[in-house]
């Protein structure tokens, strides 16, 4: 299904498909460009960069969020973010860290604005199939992007490649612009986003989920790249295999959003842990293009079971008040998920990296064992701890 009946997610779900378009065409190459030009350990950096400032920058959203319309917010931010990943595409350091760190800064307005729209157009009936929507739309830009630049980096150069992506992320203003003005609920109990540990129940809910989900991303916009590029030497590669990693949504994040509004949250978390691990765990063995193929599929399944579950548990575990906050901290462990990715990758390399992050994966699971069992439950804990 490519339309719904709710005209605000459809105008979110393809402006976000439209700007990632160049985001991620962008973002996914960024590890072999700066191995091409000679700067191996520059990719890394510029992406720790970028996920560092969007940590630290998600602890001011909220305050923009509770005092201005999301829609502005999504608009203003949007254009910034493609001319911020313009700058990271140059080859001057003083625009490329630059780029990096104004991506960062605007990053999680964005994305906290993005959660707290599309939450505010959903109700607990259709929050993991409007979740799911979402998702699956916002993939086809984010892997048309990656294929886009797979292809005609290969007879263009990356630079011609990330500039025509761009351009074309432009016409996602367009449906931002359609969408109706939506203001956050200002927080009631003013709890203050430094107090980011109040709650340990949602900390622990958010590792099992957030966490979890965005450290694969972490490795898929980083690592797994670069071993594509090891592996077969050829751009038109990393695009069909990590551009794979982002298609799969397409397919099936809607119907696991759904699968969950029906039968409950955790069994679809369950799956997508156990899909990960034997993702990574071939990943780890893999020295061919059957095996890379292979566990990148499982990873990319993994990620998409875990897409639409994101944002539906966090108006699951919510009210209407503390709402903005549990957003926020969801978005916290998002970015420390991206953070840890990356950096294991950069640190240990394709060695130790997928072993790594299975252990990681394990203790998360121990920490968190058990919560997603009754989350009206779960969520009257938050609500006492808060």
């Amino acid at each position: 299904m490519l339309i719904t009946q709710n005209r605000n997610l459809n105008n979110l779900s393809y402006g976000f498909s439209i700007l990632f378009i160049a985001v991620g065409g962008i973002q996914q190459y960024l590890t072999s460009y700066f191995n091409d030009l000679g700067e191996p350990s520059t990719g890394f950096n510029v992406l720790f960069l970028v996920y560092f400032a969007v940590f630290i920058s998600n602890f001011y959203a909220s305050y923009f969020i509770e005092r201005f319309s999301m829609k502005n917010l999504i608009l203003i931010s949007s254009f910034i973010y493609i001319l911020a990943h313009l700058a990271i595409a140059m080859e001057n350091h003083l625009f490329v860290y630059g780029g990096a760190l104004m991506v960062g800064l605007v990053g999680a307005i964005l994305w906290n604005s993005q959660n707290g729209y599309l939450l505010a157009i959903s109700n607990e009936h259709n929050r993991g199939k409007n979740s799911g929507f979402f998702m699956a739309i916002y993939e086809i830009g984010s892997s048309s992007g990656i294929f886009f630049v797979g292809y005609f980096s290969g007879i263009y150069g990356y630079q011609t490649a990330f500039f025509v992506v761009a351009f074309l992320s432009l016409f996602s203003l367009f449906f931002f612009g359609k969408m109706e003005h939506i203001s956050a609920k200002k927080l009631e109990n003013k709890i203050s986003n430094l107090a980011i540990f109040k709650s340990i129940t949602l900390i622990r809910v958010a590792l099992l989920n957030s966490f979890i989900y965005f450290m694969i991303i972490g490795l898929a916009i980083s690592i797994l790249p670069l071993q594509i590029h090891l592996i077969t030497d050829n751009g038109l590669a990393i695009g069909l295999l990590s551009g794979g990693f982002f298609f799969m949504p397409i397919l099936v994040s809607e119907k696991a959003g759904r699968y969950s509004d029906k039968h409950g949250r955790a069994i679809v978390v369950w799956v997508s842990i156990v899909l990960a691990i034997i993702g990574l765990i071939i990943l780890h063995f893999s020295k061919g293009l059957l095996l890379l193929s292979v566990g990148t599929l499982f990873l990319a399944l993994a990620q998409s079971f875990l897409a639409p579950i994101f944002t539906a548990i966090q108006g699951d575990v919510s009210s209407v008040e503390n709402q903005p906050f549990i957003t926020t901290v969801f978005i916290f462990l998002k970015y420390i998920g991206l953070l840890v990715g990356v950096a294991v990758g950069s640190v240990f390399g394709l060695e130790w990296t997928y072993l790594i992050v299975i252990f990681i994966i394990g203790m998360a699971l121990l920490v968190s064992w058990g919560l997603m069992v009754d989350l009206n439950l779960v969520r009257d804990r938050i609500l006492k701890e808060l």
